[in-house]
C-alpha cells in the first residue's frame, strides 16, 4: 500500500510494509535529482 503527498512544494511517497514488518522510527529518502553535478552537491 502506497500514499503519495506535497508537504511545502515536495513530493513524498510512503509505503506501508504490511503486516510483517513491525513500526520502527527508520525512514528512507528517495531524492531525485537532474544532473549529476545536482546529485554530487546533495
Amino acid at each position: 500500500m502506497t500514499v503519495s503527498f506535497q508537504l511545502a512544494e515536495q513530493n513524498f511517497i510512503a509505503i506501508n510494509g504490511g503486516p510483517n514488518f513491525t513500526f520502527t522510527p527508520a525512514i528512507s529518502f528517495f531524492v531525485s535529482c537532474e544532473t549529476t553535478q545536482e546529485l554530487d552537491e546533495l
